[in-house]
């Protein structure tokens, strides 16, 4: 029975220590990744998601904004390049 048991222990041991370096290994390539920004790039890129996110219709709306300023100024240049948005 004590075979047994040291046979179940140095196998659930092998088990831990094999899943722990698996668990490192992931942990060192994500470090390895990852990128320091400084201000402005982090709330650009934080605006982006935001925008992203919850507001999805935003350049839509934009450019809908953009077409009606154009038309209401009589500059059909600027209306096309709008609506080509």
């Amino acid at each position: 029975r004590a075979a047994m048991d040291s046979s179940a222990l140095a196998f659930q041991t092998a088990l831990i220590a094999r899943a722990s370096a698996a668990r490192d290994s992931q942990l060192s390539r994500a470090a390895r990744r990852k990128r320091v920004l400084d201000e402005d790039e982090y709330v650009g890129a934080l605006d982006k998601i935001i925008q992203r996110d919850f507001y999805p219709d935003l350049p839509l709306l934009r450019a809908q904004h953009e077409l009606l300023e154009a038309i209401e100024e009589d500059d059909p240049e600027r209306a096309r390049q709008a609506y080509e948005k």
